[in-house]
């Protein structure tokens, strides 16, 4: 039973990897997803492994069949206009709508769903369904479902862990893809090199995938060999590939072409709750310090990315500072900015300062500051990438120092 167990968590395993090698070998996502369909469906020995993508229409979402695997004997339904653009409330699954949206599995046998989902669900047959979301960045493109006829063939947490690799490795692509084409249009606005910056993207994109398959395929070894020093290798392998993603990371957010999902919060509230997360692990051993104006400054940001680029600037605070010494974040809203345009109107921003007392920048780096220099350990990237995150909000970010008395960096962030 165990060797049972085990040979189909190995067949898994193959087909998390063979997902990351087939949107490699395609030209685009949707070219992939068939292929991607049958992998998995033959890996489960499911009936039929959908693919289903949203679109929002007149703020209510619905949902288009876009790939299929269906098992010999059961009749495609690609071509159904049934299954074209299907409202999930009109069909009585809104409670797929509400947990796929929350990233949230759908798992079980059928006639234990509400009497809704039974209804539209058994008119193919179905005894058992696992349903995974496709969400990335807060973003739900849709879900991946697979569908068994036979009572028993459940699937165990273990492999539901490993599909929902697969699911997370096609979300990527459906989000990667989306940005390329949003580079396309903002190249030709913006009057940039398109030709530069898709094959800048294409690079980010392959590699990503390439590492992702690294991972899957190291994975395999790891389950598969009983020696224990090559464990210990894969889990180096597994190490240097997080890292050279970081390092990709960072390097597309240094030159503007980072995802940017903009949403309103509070600046204030989300500053203060890295200096809480910052001041318990530093402890004692340093002055930490966050003063404000005023409790609540709203912006419209991807706090995601900003929040890397301001934790950045705090590491090398704390790096920069020995113990006793003092760091210190500001944040303040103005107004007395001004455009260098005339026709510009005077805009609000937020003024975000980290300064500290550290032993200075030393002039030789103060000139290439911003700039990003490689290394095996991936250092020399953080100040690059916060440049060109605050560049991508059209924000700005300056630095000044003085040796042995500290540096301080200023961050001016557009409020919309």
């Amino acid at each position: 039973m165990d060797n049972l167990i085990k040979t189909k968590e190995i067949r898994y395993l193959k087909s998390v990897a063979d997902v990351s090698s087939l949107i490699i070998k395609s030209e685009n996502i949707t070219d992939a997803l068939p292929k991607i369909v049958e992998r998995l469906r033959t890996a489960t020995e499911a009936d039929i492994c959908y693919v289903f993508l949203n679109e929002e229409s007149e703020g209510k979402i619905f949902t288009t069949l876009a790939a299929e695997s269906v098992k010999k004997g059961i009749k495609p339904r690609i071509e159904n206009p049934a299954f074209q653009q299907i409202d999930y409330d009109q069909v009585g699954l809104s409670r797929w709508r509400k947990l796929l949206a929350d990233g949230k599995e759908i798992i079980g046998k059928v006639d234990d769903f509400p009497k809704s989902e039974i209804k539209y669900l058994k008119s193919g047959s179905i005894q058992y369904i696992i349903v995974l979301p496709l969400i990335s960045s807060k973003r739900w493109w849709g879900f991946i479902g697979f569908f068994s006829s036979i009572l028993g063939n459940e699937w165990s947490d273990k492999e539901v862990s490993l599909l929902k690799q697969a699911a997370n490795i096609v979300s990527l692509s459906l989000e990667k893809e989306e940005h390329l084409m949003k580079l396309r249009k903002l190249a030709r606005e913006e009057g940039w090199n398109a030709g530069f910056c898709e094959a800048v993207e294409d690079l980010a994109h392959y590699t990503n995938n390439l590492l992702m398959g690294i991972m899957a395929r190291s994975e395999l070894i790891r389950r598969t060999s009983s020696e224990p020093e090559t464990k210990e290798r894969i889990e180096k392998i597994t190490n240097l590939v997080e890292e050279t993603g970081k390092i990709m990371e960072k390097f597309l957010d240094y030159i503007g072409m980072g995802l940017i999902n903009k949403e309103s919060f509070n600046l204030v509230e989300k500053i203060r709750e890295i200096f809480e997360e910052t001041r318990a692990k530093i402890g004692d051993l340093r002055n930490f310090y966050f003063h404000t104006d005023r409790e609540e400054i709203i912006a419209n940001a991807d706090w995601k990315q900003l929040r890397k680029a301001i934790s950045n600037i705090i590491e090398n605070a704390i790096e920069a500072t020995e113990k006793g010494g003092s760091i210190e974040i500001i944040i303040k809203e103005e107004g007395l900015r001004k455009s260098l345009r005339e026709e510009t109107p005077q805009q609000k921003y937020a003024k975000i300062t980290i300064k500290d007392t550290g032993k200075g920048i030393p002039e030789e780096i103060m000139n290439k500051l911003f700039t990003p220099i490689l290394s095996t350990s991936g250092r020399g990237l953080g100040l690059a990438q916060s440049y060109g995150i605050v560049k991508s909000h059209k924000g700005t970010i300056k630095a000044k120092t003085m040796k042995g008395r500290g540096s301080e960096f200023t961050i001016h962030l557009p409020l919309e």
